[in-house]
């Protein structure tokens, strides 16, 4: 995502996470950022990000996660 991989384009060192001060990824952002627990709970996202990723089952949820918490605007 633009989000988490931008830095690769542009050629400058990856994004911290602005809250927790580490690496921001895609298994922090969908898994483990804190301020997304609860979209994460109405979501049903897993805990696991392997799971949440290759399960097509979860498509619908994740997309919905993306546009509860406005990451739409940041792939």
């Amino acid at each position: 995502t633009k989000l988490t991989h931008n830095y690769l384009l542009n050629k400058t060192l990856p994004p911290n996470c602005q809250f927790c001060k580490i690496r921001t990824t895609v298994k922090h952002v969908i898994c483990e950022f804190p301020l997304y627990l609860q979209q994460r709970v109405q979501c049903k996202i897993p805990k696991n990000v392997k799971s949440a990723l290759n399960d097509p089952n979860n498509c619908p949820n994740i997309l919905h996660f993306v546009k509860a918490t406005y990451l739409f605007k940041e792939i």
